[in-house]
């Protein structure tokens, strides 16, 4: 998934496979969650049926293909999170992944302006994270661009707290000129010409 319309694109196409595959499978799901191209499904139907209704999926389209994991000792990682079962009670962890080599070694910084809070913004980024929502978000944008980027939210900071628009752009323009680690959209600080 290299290109920042993969995801979108990977998301419709799942979504449509999904409404005209599932109903066609003798047997369904009883939770069928999806993120992306990944997804999370509780079966109840036994094991030789669940193999059978991986391969009724695998024969929906050449071009995709379902691979299987199932629960170890009443676990099963899935994303950054580990689902664990204990008779009917269901808990889900958070994975804390170490850091990559690559994690260690990207450490590019986004600047933005905003009259909304940092927790605001945050939140804003992080929905267009998940929803692969690029075309709104440099931040999601830059996750989503070779997949070996991870974006490290509970470091956001406040630089500095500027009133009134233009003052703000000409602060954050300042701001991207002193870190040239930044993944900022070229077209972002565009305003500030028209000032």
């Amino acid at each position: 998934m290299g290109s920042p319309l993969s995801p979108v694109v990977a998301n419709l196409f799942m979504e449509k496979f999904e409404q005209t595959e599932l109903s066609t499978a003798p047997l369904k799901p009883t939770i069928w969650y999806r993120y992306i191209d990944d997804t999370f499904v509780l079966w109840r139907h036994g094991r030789e049926n669940l193999d059978i209704f991986l391969d009724h999926l695998n024969q929906q389209h050449l071009d995709i293909q379902f691979t299987m994991e199932v629960e170890q000792k009443h676990q099963l990682a899935f994303l950054d999170v580990l689902v664990c079962r204990q008779g009917i009670v269901w808990t889900i962890r958070y994975i804390e992944k170490p850091p990559t080599q690559t994690d260690m070694l990207c450490r590019s910084v986004y600047i933005g302006i905003s009259k909304r809070s940092v927790a605001t913004r945050i939140e804003e980024h992080l929905r267009n994270c998940k929803l692969g929502h690029v075309e709104k978000s440099a931040v999601a944008e830059r996750a989503f661009s070779d997949g070996t980027h991870n974006i490290y939210f509970g470091e956001a900071h406040l630089l500095a707290t500027t009133t009134g628009y233009r003052p703000r752009l000409i602060r954050e323009a300042i701001e991207i000129q002193n870190h040239d680690d930044n993944f900022n959209r070229k077209g972002e600080t565009m305003a500030l010409n028209r000032i």
